[in-house]
């Protein structure tokens, strides 16, 4: 299994190609504007499926699914969701151990989090630092799909139904594009395409995961710089 979790800006869906005016770069449209997040939290299968997801809302009072105070997982929420991939899993599972990919953030690696797996059977794999963009299969394939669908949501509101999405409108919004971005297509060329199932180390080679190098040794500045005093 892999885990990962993704916000999601309300007003927000990046560039994009329309028809302007001859010689115009830029075109300006009415948008919402606002940076608002809603952050979601997705599991797939390497068999292609997906479980249902957890969504966090940024907020001070309860709400009925999630909720945190700034609205992205934290050491308490991720027992709880660890706690729900239990109970989506443990069925399928059948006794077996399970193993779950994650990233390396701090939430997932308190005491509670690794206590709560190693009891229930869930081998908890995390990955290398600053290496997710290569070897997280919701980064590199289902996320990226989930980014341009949203996008195109927002805008359909925005522009056909003079609208915007709201957080009381975010899960219906939401549950269109997460149809089209979870298929098992997808999802499994989210595990193939990262080299873990079927596992393939040759996927991802040295060069991917180097860290940055300088291409260039000499500065932009004057060789004589003016003297401060004259």
């Amino acid at each position: 299994y892999g885990m990962d979790e993704s916000p999601m800006i309300l007003g927000f869906s990046g560039k994009r190609r329309v028809i302007g005016r001859a010689g115009a770069k830029q075109q300006h449209s009415r948008r919402d504007g606002t940076r608002d997040s809603v952050t979601i939290v997705e599991t797939i299968c390497a068999d292609g499926t997906v479980l249902r997801p957890t969504i966090i809302f940024k907020a001070q009072a309860f709400q009925k699914i999630c909720r945190a105070e700034k609205g992205y997982m934290d050491s308490v929420l991720s027992v709880g969701y660890l706690r729900f991939f239990d109970e989506q899993t443990k069925a399928k599972a059948n006794g077996r151990y399970r193993r779950l990919f994650v990233d390396n953030h701090i939430s997932h690696c308190t005491i509670e989090f690794l206590r709560y797996a190693r009891a229930h059977k869930i081998i908890i794999v995390g990955y290398p630092p600053h290496c997710t963009h290569r070897l997280q299969g919701l980064d590199v394939v289902c996320f990226a799909r989930v980014k341009i669908l949203w996008g195109q949501e927002r805008d359909k509101i925005e522009q056909d139904q003079e609208g915007k999405v709201s957080k009381a409108e975010f899960i219906q919004v939401y549950s269109r594009v997460r149809e089209q971005a979870f298929t098992q297509e997808l999802i499994k060329k989210a595990f193939a395409k990262t080299g873990i199932h079927p596992f393939d180390p040759s996927v991802i080679t040295a060069e991917m995961t180097a860290p940055s190098r300088s291409h260039s040794t000499q500065t932009g500045a004057p060789l004589t710089l003016p003297s401060p005093v004259q």
